[in-house]
């Protein structure tokens, strides 16, 4: 939803200021990932890991939780189904709900003892929705560009690179969009052994375009079997006050991010020899930027998602 609301207002903008531009410009594409946008907080390794809390073990018997290895290939999907309402700026009226956004992403993984080695699947649109192009660019960017996500017995992120970068010299894009992912739907697990209502919350500084966000995520273990866990999910993403863009632009204006609030909840289930679990989880989100213009009034938009992402596998 941000880096939509974020090209729509580049637009609108655009669009306001054309009578002071010599040649007019066109307003940006919907579907173009915003690869321009400039951060102005100090450069900061992303994606770092902030903290992990066991808040309560559990009940006897309790067990060391660990994942393995894969044995098979396996293809992951996200299939994601969302309606989204703005309050626009000059507006005082919540726009009508949207027709239902639904797609469908997914990765292909080999199996491997080192490093999980994939490549992304094509993004689709499952319903006729405007939104659709724009939502899957960032995904779509990636191409089939194979990479290396490296994960420990813990499920703890290490790292993600291309190999047809390695270093990640020009994939900061790409793999921000990797990372951003895995994280909100993979459940690492604590170093001590746990039982059956056992609580824990692991906390990551990342970029989630257009935004640096903090990320909390409490899980519960709900359930033990012998391919795996059971696990509840209460995971946000919390964006704070920050410049996302600066003068100059295409549109010769300052964007300011006022608050950006995801939130994702539901029930996981995950096997130990597999990268993503299955399970489907509902999600909040809401966005209020601010398009500072030189020379006419800011604009001002709020946005707002509701909808769920269903994880699934597939040979």
């Amino acid at each position: 939803m941000a880096k939509r609301v974020v090209l729509a207002m580049l637009a609108l903008c655009a669009c306001q200021s054309k009578d002071r531009q010599p040649t007019p410009q066109p307003a940006p594409e919907v579907r173009t990932v915003p690869r321009e946008m400039h951060q102005l907080q100090p450069e900061v390794v992303l994606p770092k890991a902030l903290d992990f809390a066991v808040l309560e073990q559990g009940a006897e018997p309790r067990t060391q939780l660990r994942y393995v290895p894969p044995t098979k290939p396996t293809s992951y999907f996200v299939e994601t189904s969302l309606r989204s309402r703005r309050l626009a700026a000059g507006t005082t009226q919540w726009s009508e709900l949207s027709p239902e956004l639904k797609v469908k992403t997914g990765v292909e993984i080999q199996p491997s003892s080192g490093p999980f080695t994939g490549r992304p699947l094509p993004g689709e649109a499952l319903t006729k929705n405007d939104d659709a192009a724009a939502y899957l660019a960032g995904w779509n960017a990636l191409g089939e560009r194979r990479f290396a996500l490296d994960r420990d017995d813990r499920g703890q992120f290490r790292s993600v690179h291309f190999a047809d970068d390695p270093t990640n010299a020009r994939s900061k894009v790409e793999r921000e969009e990797l990372v951003q992912r895995f994280l909100a739907s993979t459940v690492p697990v604590p170093e001590q052994p746990v039982g059956r209502g056992a609580k824990w919350r692991v906390t990551w500084a990342l970029f989630h375009a257009p935004a640096v966000v903090k990320q909390t995520a409490t899980y519960t273990l709900e359930d033990i079997t012998p391919q795996g866990w059971v696990v509840g999910v209460e995971l946000q993403r919390i964006g704070d006050a920050q410049t996302l863009l600066t003068a100059p632009t295409p549109t010769d204006a300052n964007l300011e991010l006022i608050a950006l609030v995801r939130k994702y909840a539901g029930r996981l289930t995950v096997r130990k020899d597999e990268l993503l679990p299955t399970g489907s989880l509902t999600v909040t989100s809401t966005l209020h930027v601010r398009m500072h213009q030189k020379r006419a009034p800011d604009l001002e938009e709020i946005a707002e998602d509701a909808g769920t992402v269903t994880f699934t596998t597939g040979s």
